[in-house]
């Protein structure tokens, strides 16, 4: 898709930070659907797949959830600094989104375990409760995304400091140009 620049100057700053949000949110939904039904089709082994979700978890989510606690979660700190509420929930969010960071390299280093390999019962097991793990943290995430973060955007965040979070996932995500 190429980008109308007529189109985006007509709409806020806000408005396509949140679009852009929203719409990552449900790709990363998606991945949470990959995940459970890979769970739920085990051991069947299904290596194509298998390495289609890696891909996704090491891209995608990776990629989502850097950008939330490198860009925007710091953003709406500096926005809600002495309001102990705000800077408390967002200290919570920041700590969890860095753990889902954690638990993808270990869904990662699982992944490596059982793809192209004649895994035993005990490693499907465990690689069922990596993936359930990781589809629950990523509807965790999707959550708090629609009833915490997008919220703060659109009351705590003007329009300057949404053109400047906009300019700085931009060139961290290449997608963010062909997608608006």
């Amino acid at each position: 898709m190429v980008v109308n620049a007529n189109a985006l100057a007509t709409e806020s700053a806000k408005t396509r930070l949140s679009s852009h949000l929203v719409r990552e949110s449900g790709r990363v939904a998606h991945i949470g659907d990959l995940l459970e039904t890979l769970a739920d089709n085990l051991p069947q082994p299904s290596p194509a797949v298998w390495q289609e979700t890696r891909h996704l978890c090491q891209g995608e989510l990776k990629l989502h959830l850097t950008l939330l606690c490198q860009v925007v979660v710091p953003e709406l700190a500096k926005r809600t600094q002495g309001k102990d509420d705000y800077e408390a929930l967002l200290c919570c969010l920041s700590g969890d989104f860095e753990n889902d960071l954690s638990r993808l390299t270990d869904l990662d280093d699982m992944f490596s375990e059982v793809i192209g390999k004649h895994s035993d019962s005990r490693t499907y097991e465990a690689f069922g409760f990596a993936l359930r793990a990781c589809f629950e943290a990523v509807r965790r995430l999707v959550r708090w995304e629609s009833e915490v973060l997008l919220p703060m955007v659109e009351r705590w965040l003007a329009d300057a400091d949404a053109e400047f979070l906009l300019g700085e996932i931009a060139p961290r995500d290449d997608r963010y140009l062909r997608l608006n």
